[in-house]
């Protein structure tokens, strides 16, 4: 379920490229876009033959949300002070589909959670790698609530699209800017979120077709020596270059694909909302959590966790029918 969670952010990553140049220019048609598209996003395939390189795309892309949040903050503020400027603060959602479908975009926002576990095995000092993490997501929630706010404040909740930037008006130096943001962001993302599934796609192909492990007699010694190999990065053979290179691709022309017949990004959300959001992260551990552990040792703690498994699955439905 994590690299099919990972999947979708790389479709995301193509209706995010192809959005923001129809934000640029208007006339432009689908495939003009799609063509666009692919050419910005296929080369970013390199970044994902090394770690290090992978540590560069990501600087660019810290940098251009950056960079974005700052033109989000500026115009907001700017809005919130002129004089027709709406000072509502209506950004609750105003259904139960709405609550529920907004999982996806929030989910979106921590989206490298599936990413950390492959950079994790690769690093030389890990000491400090939790705490990077807890610093992190802390940063991007203390971010995302003034952001939200300014927004809503400034332009009303009829400003709120599928894209950040999408309540700024076409033609201007700030929308523009704006998109070319978006479009950097979505590009130097994109190796960061397709390298888990490089990384565990190609070492699969490679030990099951390639390495010297597929043509033993499978028995369970066998079995246990390649797995061993899997934690053991001294014993484990890596694949090739050009075998990354041909998975990275396939992978992006797939997401390339799906975004061709997904409708809009927020189908994407509610899609990543109903699945991996509510089902990954409050659903299956609280299911977990109810059957594992023991009843009688912890009564109040199993009544919680059946209950927000219930709740998981209600929430699961309202999100499906959202889409």
């Amino acid at each position: 379920l994590q690299q099919v969670e990972l999947f979708t952010y790389l479709i995301f990553d193509f209706l995010i490229v192809k959005e923001s140049l129809l934000e640029i220019n208007p006339g432009i048609s689908e495939v003009i876009r799609l063509i666009i598209a692919v050419a910005l996003l296929f080369p970013m395939v390199v970044f994902t033959l090394h770690p290090r390189w992978l540590s560069r795309s990501g600087i660019v892309s810290t940098v251009s949300f950056e960079l974005l949040y700052g033109l989000i903050i500026i115009t907001g503020l700017r809005a919130l002070h002129s004089s027709d400027a709406s000072h509502s603060l209506g950004f609750l959602p105003q259904s139960m589909k709405g609550f529920y479908g907004s999982y996806g975009g929030i989910l979106l926002m921590f989206s490298g959670h599936a990413i950390y576990p492959s950079v994790f095995s690769e690093l030389k000092d890990k000491r400090d790698m939790f705490r990077v993490l807890n610093y992190t997501y802390a940063l991007i929630s203390i971010l995302s609530i003034p952001v939200a706010l300014v927004v809503i404040l400034g332009y009303g909740r009829e400003s709120v699209t599928d894209l950040p930037t999408g309540y700024l008006e076409e033609g201007t130096i700030e929308n523009w800017v704006g998109q070319v943001f978006m479009i950097l962001k979505g590009c130097f993302t994109h190796p960061a979120i397709l390298y888990p599934i490089v990384k565990e796609t190609s070492q699969s192909i490679h030990t099951h077709f390639f390495s010297q492990n597929s043509h033993k007699t499978v028995t369970a010694q066998n079995i246990l020596d390649i797995e061993g190999q899997i934690f053991d990065s001294n014993a484990m053979t890596t694949p090739s270059i050009k075998l990354k290179i041909v998975v990275s691709l396939v992978i992006s022309t797939l997401a390339m694909f799906g975004s061709m017949f997904i409708p809009s990004i927020a189908f994407v959300l509610s899609l990543s909302s109903a699945i991996f959001a509510i089902t990954l992260n409050l659903t299956l551990p609280s299911l977990t959590f109810a059957i594992c552990m023991p009843k009688n040792d912890y009564p109040i703690r199993a009544r919680v966790a059946i209950i927000l498994c219930f709740l998981g699955l209600v929430s699961s439905v309202v999100a499906f029918m959202g889409l």
